[in-house]
């Protein structure tokens, strides 16, 4: 009868997982982060970009100052979408002061009104001027599935963007409009 002896087996253990968790992080700095970083680093107005990995995956995008941000997340998704998991959540990192947080926070109310009555031009008008008029630079854009708002005041800019589902919306409508439910 031979004897398991506990020390090489806890050593052989150890050495084991030591290998496993240095293969997973070669694999995860080599195979995922710096292949996302170096594709989103391409894109115009991207500035810093950190990945973290897990579940989701969490990429931080830091953006300078950009002409529309529209096109600049839509270049960002596609990198993403391309590199990461589906699962992955893209967080904008802008460069906002308390003037902006302020006017952002203002504008909000008639953002949601907009999407909820689903006057959606009538919505960016009234941001658009209501911005104008309280001394702020502002853009707002839409595709079929974001709102995306810049606000722009000196060297100080605030991104935000918005997911959002119009047929939802128009079906919530259109059954509250004849008495009925949504779920």
């Amino acid at each position: 009868m031979s004897r398991i002896r506990l020390v090489p087996m806890l050593l052989i253990l150890l050495v084991s997982l030591a290998v496993f968790f240095a293969g997973w992080q070669v694999y995860k700095r080599y195979n995922l982060v710096d292949p996302v970083k170096t594709d989103l680093q391409s894109v115009s107005g991207v500035q810093n970009v950190d990945v973290l990995v897990g579940n989701p995956t969490v990429i931080r995008v830091k953006l300078g100052p950009v002409q529309d941000l529209q096109t600049t997340y839509d270049s960002i998704a596609e990198a993403v979408t391309g590199s990461v998991n589906a699962g992955s959540t893209i967080v904008i990192v802008d460069n906002k002061n308390k003037a902006l947080q302020q006017e952002y926070e203002n504008l909000f109310p008639s953002i949601m009104q907009g999407v909820s009555h689903g006057d959606y031009k009538q919505m960016i008008t009234d941001v658009e001027k209501e911005a104008t008029i309280d001394g702020f630079k502002s853009k707002i854009t839409m595709d079929h599935h974001n709102i995306y708002l810049q606000l722009e005041q000196g060297t100080h800019y605030l991104y935000d963007v918005w997911n959002y589902n119009p047929t939802t919306t128009t079906l919530q409508q259109a059954q509250q409009a004849q008495g009925g439910a949504t779920s």
